[in-house]
């Protein structure tokens, strides 16, 4: 987002919300850190899932080949 969408953004939350322009700012600045952490963390844990569902996958094999082999 450039610097001056960002300013359009900010001036026109500020009217909207009656809210000084610099508040608003940080206040959008704040919100956005928030968003980009929660993203970051949910990137991290559908990593974990990921590799959880390939460990399930292989442990379901190992252990229907052994079923089978055991009959």
């Amino acid at each position: 987002m450039s610097m001056y969408s960002l300013s359009l953004l900010t001036i026109f939350l500020s009217c909207v919300t009656s809210i000084p322009v610099k508040d608003a700012k940080n206040s959008f600045l704040s919100r956005l850190e928030i968003l980009e952490e929660k993203f970051k963390n949910y990137e991290e844990d559908m990593a974990r899932l990921h590799y959880l569902e390939f460990w399930y996958k292989e442990l379901h094999h190992k252990l229907s080949d052994f079923t089978f082999a055991k009959r």
